[in-house]
C-alpha cells in the first residue's frame, strides 16, 4: 500500500467516526426534546391554541325584547336573539377548530314580570338550552329566597359558583367554589366564582340569614394557586363590580380574565390591570360580550374583542323563542290588563332615581304614607326598577316598576333617628361612584331636607315644620329596609315595627283602580347645596 493510499484510508476512518458522533448527538438531542415535551408541566405547548369567551352579566330577567328608554323606536335584547348570536359564534368557531365558553356573571333574576311570576324558572331553562357553562351567584339571585335558588340549582345543567359563600356557623361551602373544564381541543380552563359581600344588604336580609359571605380576596388566596397549577387559562367569574375586580387583578396577577358584573358597567374594550383583562357588558342582556384568546405556555393573550349589540334586526332562535313565548302566554291575559291611566311620564330610570328626587319616587312614597296613615314614608330607590309611560297603565307596567314587590312596614322613629337615616341616604348619594349610584338613596314623602356638600342632611321639615329631634314620628318603609337592607341600622332597630302585609304593587294598583288615574311631579323635597 502506497503512502498516498494509507493517507486516504486514515482520512476515511476519521470521517466515519465523525459521522457516527454526529448521529449520536442527534439521537440524544431528540430524546431530550421528547422528554421535555412529555413531562409533567401541562403548560409547555409548542404552538398556541385559540378559544373564545362569550359572556353576559346582570340579565335581571330580561327574557323578552324590550324598549330600554321610552323614546326608543325599536325593542332590543331578548334571549331568543341572544341564543341565535351564541349559536352563530359556536358554529363559526367549530369550523375553525376553536373552543367556545359561555359564561354569566350573575344577577340572572329579578326585574321583569316574567322573572317575578316564575321565580327564575325561565332563566334557568333558557340557560340549559343555550349551553351555559357556568354562572356566579349574584346578590339578586337570592331575591326569590335561598331555598328557591337551591331548587333551581337542581334543574341547572351548569354549575353555580361562589368561592366566598359559607354556611353561617361553619366552613361548609354553599356552592362550588370553582370548576375546571377541559375543552374539546385540549385546553383546561379554571373558573373561580366570587360573590359580592354586599349581598346581605342588597337582597332581603332574611333571604341569606343562614349564609356567611367572606372577603373575596381571601377566597382567591385559598383557591388560586391550586386552580392555576392545573389549568391553561384562569378565569374569575365575578359579581363584585369593576373597582373590586381591579383590586383582585392587582392582588392575583396570575389571573388571565375577569368576567364581571354587579355595577352594570358597559366596557367596549377590556380594562387591563397588568396582564389581567377585565370584561363587563352592561346589563339586561342588550349586549353579548366576546373575547378571542390565544393561549400558549400558561398565558392567554387577547386576539380581538367585541361587545355585540343584541339588536332588533337579529333573527331569533326558534327553540328559545318558543320556550319564552309559552311562558309569556301564561302571563299575558292577566298582566296585560289596564289598571289605570297616568297623566305624566313617571321617571324611574336608574341613573336618575338613584341620584335625585323623581315624580315616580314621590308618587309611590305618597301612596305608602297615605295607605298606612304615617307621617313619613321612605323607599330605597333600588326598589324602583323602571319608568311608567304616560297613558294607559297595565299590571305589567306596575310589576316592571316594582318587581321586588316588598311589603309595607310601619314603625316609630324619633326625629333624631330620622335625621341620622336621611344623613345616611345623603352620604350614599355623595360617596357612590358616578357610574354606579347607590340603590340605597331614599325617595321620601312627608319630609323635605337639604343635602349639604359634606354629605349630611339639614333643614329637615316634616309636614312643613322643622323636625323635633325628641318627638316620635310614625314612619312607613319597605320590609327590605326594615330588616336592615342597604345598611339602614336605624330602621332595623326602630320601635314598634309592624308588617302590614300590604305589597308595593298592590298599593299602586289599588290606587289606580279606585281613582282611575295618577299624576305626579317633582316638588323639591330633596334639595342639594
Amino acid at each position: 500500500m502506497t503512502i498516498k493510499q494509507k493517507y486516504l484510508e486514515n482520512k476515511l476512518r476519521i470521517f466515519r467516526k465523525f459521522l457516527i458522533l454526529q448521529l449520536v448527538i442527534s439521537v440524544v438531542a431528540c430524546f431530550v426534546l421528547i422528554s421535555c415535551s412529555t413531562g409533567t408541566n401541562a403548560h409547555n405547548n409548542f404552538s398556541p391554541k385559540q378559544m373564545t369567551i362569550l359572556y353576559i352579566n346582570d340579565l335581571h330577567g330580561h327574557l323578552m325584547p324590550f324598549t330600554r328608554f321610552y323614546k326608543d323606536k325599536h325593542p332590543t335584547g331578548g334571549v331568543a336573539r341572544l341564543a341565535a348570536m351564541i349559536k352563530n359564534v359556536e358554529e363559526e368557531n367549530l369550523s375553525r377548530g376553536i373552543d367556545t365558553l359561555l359564561l354569566s356573571a350573575g344577577d340572572n333574576f329579578q326585574g321583569t314580570p316574567m322573572s317575578t311570576a316564575f321565580n327564575g324558572q325561565v332563566e334557568f331553562e333558557v340557560f340549559n338550552k343555550i349551553g351555559l357553562d357556568a354562572t356566579v351567584v349574584g346578590n339578586h339571585d337570592f331575591d326569590y329566597g335561598y331555598e328557591r335558588l337551591k331548587e333551581l340549582q337542581q334543574i341547572a345543567s351548569f354549575p353555580l359558583l361562589s368561592a366566598n359563600i359559607y354556611k353561617s356557623h361553619n366552613s361548609d361551602m354553599e356552592f362550588k367554589p370553582y370548576v375546571i373544564k377541559k375543552l374539546p381541543n385540549g385546553l383546561k380552563v379554571g373558573i373561580i366564582g366570587l360573590s359580592t359581600m354586599e349581598t346581605p344588604i342588597t337582597t332581603h336580609p332574611l333571604n341569606v340569614s343562614t349564609l356567611r359571605f367572606s372577603r373575596p380576596e381571601l377566597a382567591m388566596q385559598r383557591y388560586v394557586k391550586h386552580v392555576d397549577s392545573k389549568t391553561d387559562v384562569l378565569i374569575v367569574l365575578s359579581h363584585l363590580g369593576v373597582d373590586k375586580d381591579k383590586e383582585i387583578a392587582r392582588l392575583y396577577p396570575e389571573i388571565d380574565v375577569i368576567v364581571g358584573g354587579h355595577t352594570h358597567t358597559k366596557l367596549a374594550d377590556p380594562i387591563y390591570v397588568g396582564r389581567v383583562m377585565i370584561c363587563q357588558t352592561g346589563d339586561n342582556g342588550i349586549h353579548l360580550g366576546r373575547i378571542n384568546l390565544s393561549v400558549e405556555n400558561d398565558r392567554a393573550k387577547m386576539i380581538s374583542n367585541n361587545l355585540m349589540p343584541v339588536a332588533h334586526y337579529i333573527s331569533e332562535d326558534a327553540e328559545v323563542k318558543g320556550l319564552v313565548e309559552d311562558y309569556n302566554a301564561k302571563l299575558s291575559a292577566e298582566i296585560g290588563r289596564v289598571v289605570g291611566y297616568s297623566k305624566d311620564y313617571l321617571n324611574g330610570e336608574r341613573p336618575v332615581v338613584r341620584r335625585q328626587e323623581t315624580n315616580l319616587g314621590n308618587l309611590i312614597s305618597d301612596l305608602m304614607r297615605k295607605r298606612t296613615k304615617s307621617d313619613v314614608a321612605l323607599i330605597n330607590s333600588g326598589g324602583i326598577r323602571a319608568s311608567i309611560k304616560q297613558g294607559d297603565v297595565t299590571l305589567e307596567d306596575v310589576i316592571r316598576a316594582f318587581p321586588m314587590n316588598n311589603q309595607l312596614v310601619t314603625m316609630d322613629m324619633t326625629g333624631q333617628e330620622l335625621y341620622m337615616t336621611l344623613s345616611q341616604s345623603a352620604r350614599l348619594l355623595i360617596n357612590s361612584p358616578q357610574n354606579h349610584p347607590s340603590g340605597g338613596f331614599l325617595q321620601v314623602s312627608g319630609v323635605s331636607f337639604t343635602i349639604n356638600r359634606r354629605g349630611g342632611a339639614e333643614n329637615i321639615e316634616i309636614a312643613g315644620e322643622p323636625v323635633k329631634l325628641l318627638k316620635t314620628y310614625k314612619v312607613v318603609t319597605l320590609d327590605f329596609l326594615a330588616a336592615g337592607g342597604d345598611g339602614y341600622k336605624k330602621l332595623k332597630t326602630s320601635a314598634n315595627q309592624y308588617n302590614t302585609g300590604i305589597t308595593l304593587q298592590d298599593t299602586m294598583v289599588d290606587y289606580l283602580v279606585n281613582r282611575g288615574f295618577v299624576s305626579a311631579s317633582v316638588e323639591g323635597r330633596i334639595r342639594r347645596k
